[in-house]
This record gives structure tokens, sequence and C-alpha cells, in this order.
């Protein structure tokens, strides 16, 4: 077996020795000299990016010359930026070659690089769940880091305060804002990058694009006011950035829901919202109601994923009857036993499922360590949203 051959079966080992499966990813850059190169005529076949591209993998990317170092580093820059955002592969090798053409003129490199590919027929629908993909990987990454760093700066705030030295606090502070730009920054991007989509087409995913954008601005407000309300001196910077974020968030929320009425969490998520930015007394007894009326429906539906979350709807649609001051939409007696009533049914449908039970718990943690210094009333559910909380950790706990 030749060495193109065995790097070939390398890069696609069998993923089912049973049925002869093999595996297959779906790019391949050869970095190497001359790596795209047929050869003569007598020795055709003898390009390592022909004979993987033989092989099976859909796109294989490699060049016919020695490329040079500063052509190198353009291939790599346009190349991966382009294929790893979700950009239409040819248009990706176009560009290059117009980049290397204008970037290194001095060389023949634009016209070295060679490329074998077999696109799909739907490529423009695989495109585009992609980059919907790539956008939620770069937005949970850029959101992980940002609560890590400001959850890490503040525990070392906390520890250089305890000594009494009130000044200890700033420099782990000052380097907790300055490391939060970047993630910022990434966040900004992968949300522009979710915006354009919904602007320039239509997608039967644009509900879930709305929510994941939703969900994003909610998560961004959590770590801004986190930085907001410990340390004053940041105070001004902060809480107005986060209360943005929260509105920004309350708005995808309902352009979610106005995308797909069926889906009742994008509108629970809306009212919850719109309790804690404007208070639960602005919350439409219709709009709640038809919350309540999708949820229940829901129940009936023989997707388990879809009865868990209608459960975690229906706890949360009656805390926030809880949070008014009145008993339009249901008794507080009423609302208190229903909290209770779906907690244990959320429970026998999730199957126990830790997924879903955190998930919960952390939508829950947020009326407790975020949404209470924003919207006062929320106290008034603190100590039922404190009950569910500490029956969902025991169930954790136990699993």
């Amino acid at each position: 077996m030749s060495s193109t051959a065995r790097l070939a079966a390398a890069l696609r080992p069998h993923a089912d020795r049973e049925n002869n499966s093999l595996t297959c990813p779906t790019v391949v850059t050869i970095a190497s000299c001359e790596g795209g190169q047929v050869g003569t005529v007598v020795g055709a076949g003898a390009s390592v990016a022909h004979a993987l591209h033989e092989a099976g993998i859909p796109l294989v990317v490699g060049s016919q010359f020695p490329l040079s170092f500063a052509a190198s580093v353009v291939m790599v820059q346009v190349l991966y930026n382009g294929l790893l955002n979700g950009s239409d592969p040819r248009r990706v090798l176009n560009d290059l070659r117009r980049q290397l053409k204008s970037r290194v003129p001095l060389t023949h490199d634009w016209a070295s690089i060679v490329a074998y590919a077999s696109l799909p027929e739907n490529l423009t629908d695989e495109l585009s769940s992609f980059r919907i993909q790539q956008a939620k990987g770069s937005i949970e990454a850029a959101l992980d880091h940002a609560d890590t760093l400001t959850r890490e700066g503040l525990n070392r705030s906390y520890q250089g305060t305890g000594s009494g030295t009130g000044d200890a606090s700033v420099p782990p502070l000052n380097a907790t804002f300055e490391a939060l730009e970047e993630p910022q920054r990434r966040l900004k991007r992968a949300q522009q990058r979710l915006e354009e989509l919904l602007l320039h087409h239509s997608y039967p995913e644009e509900a879930s694009i709305y929510g994941l954008l939703a969900s994003t601005q909610k998560r961004l407000a959590e770590v801004l006011w986190r930085m907001a309300v410990k340390n004053t001196d940041r105070l001004m910077y902060y809480r107005p950035q986060a209360l943005t974020a929260l509105r920004a968030s309350r708005d995808f929320y309902g352009k979610a829901f106005q995308a797909d009425g069926a889906q009742s969490w994008a509108l629970v998520q809306q009212l919850a919202l719109i309790a804690v930015l404007q208070g639960a007394d602005q919350i439409s007894p219709d709009d709640w109601q038809l919350g309540r009326l999708l949820s229940l429906r829901d129940l009936t539906i023989e997707n388990r994923e879809r009865r868990t979350w209608a459960q975690a709807n229906l706890i949360e649609l009656y805390l926030l009857a809880l949070m008014r001051s009145d008993t339009v939409l249901v008794s507080r007696d009423e609302a208190e036993q229903k909290v209770r009533e779906h907690l244990k049914q959320f429970l026998q449908v999730t199957d126990l499922h830790t997924w879903s039970i955190r998930s919960t718990s952390g939508q829950l943690f947020r009326y407790l360590e975020f949404f209470i210094y924003v919207q006062p009333q929320v106290s008034k559910i603190s100590g039922l949203v404190e009950e569910v909380l500490s029956t969902l950790g025991r169930t954790i706990s136990n699993i």
C-alpha cells in the first residue's frame, strides 16, 4: 500500500466494522509542498490531494507548487476563517486566490492553489445549519469564558477585602474588566453572524435562532450585572448595559414566538422578562393565559422533551402570577399549589434527566441571584423559589 493510500485509510477509519462503514472528515487541507501536484501523464494519480478526494473526502485543498511563507500565512487565515464560519467553500477559494494575488504579488502562489471538491446538492441548507451551530458554539464559549472571569475575579476581590485593605480588590477587578473585553467582542461577532442570517434569509429554525439570541442577551446581562453590583466604581457603566441586554433578550423572545406560535417557551420567557423589567402587573392576562394553554397542550404530546419544558413553563408562569399585586390571573393559594403540583410532575416526566433539571434550576436561580436586584417584586416569590430549588437540588444529588 502506498503512503498516500495509508494516509487515506488513516483519515477514513472504520466507524463500525460490522457494517463496514467509514468515518469521513468534511475538509482536508494539505500543507505539504506540492501536495496538489498531479504529476505527469504517466504518473497521474500521484497527487495526495487527488487520492484523498478519491477516497471519499468531499473537499481537499492543496498546492501544486511549494508556497512561500507569506502565502502560507494568508492561506491559513483566509481558508480556515471562511470554512469555520460556514462560508461557501467556492467563495472561500476564490477569495483565497484573490488575496494571494494582491497580498503576495511577486509570486505565483495564487495560481498554485488547487481544490478537489464534491459538493452536495443541498449545500446552501447545510451551510446555513453549520453557520448556526458555529455561531452557537462561539456564543457558548464566549459566555462561559466571561462567566468564569467574573466569578473568579470577584472571588479574588472578596479574598482581598477580607484582610481589611480596601484597595486590595482593585487590581483583580481591573484585570477582570480588561479580560472581559475579548469574550464580549467574540460574542458580538457571533451575534452579528446570526442576525445577518435572519436578515437575508428565511429559515425553518428562525424561532430557535431568535431564542438563541435571546438566551445570549440574558446570560450577558447576568454577567454585566454581576460586575455592576459588586463594584460601585463600575456601577454606572455596567448597569445600563445589563438592562439594555435584558430588554434585547425580551424582544428576541417575542420575535421567536412570532416566528413560531407553537413555541410556548418563547412566550413564557418574554413574559418573565416583562415582569422583571416592567413589573408583573404589566403582563397581559391574555398572554399569560395563552402561555398556560399552550403549555397544557404540550403536556398531551408524546415527545418527552416537549412535556418536560411544558411543566417548567407552568412552574414559572404561576410564579409570575404570584409576583403581581392582584389576583387577576389566579388566587395566591391556587398559584402556590400549582407550582408544587407542576414541580412534582416535572420530576416525573424528566425521567430524572440531569440536563433538564439543571437548566430549570439555572433559570430559577436567576430570580434570586439577579432578577431580585432588578425588580423588587421578585421578593414576593423568593421563599417559594428557594423551596423549588431545594427540591431540584436534592433530586440532582440523588441521581
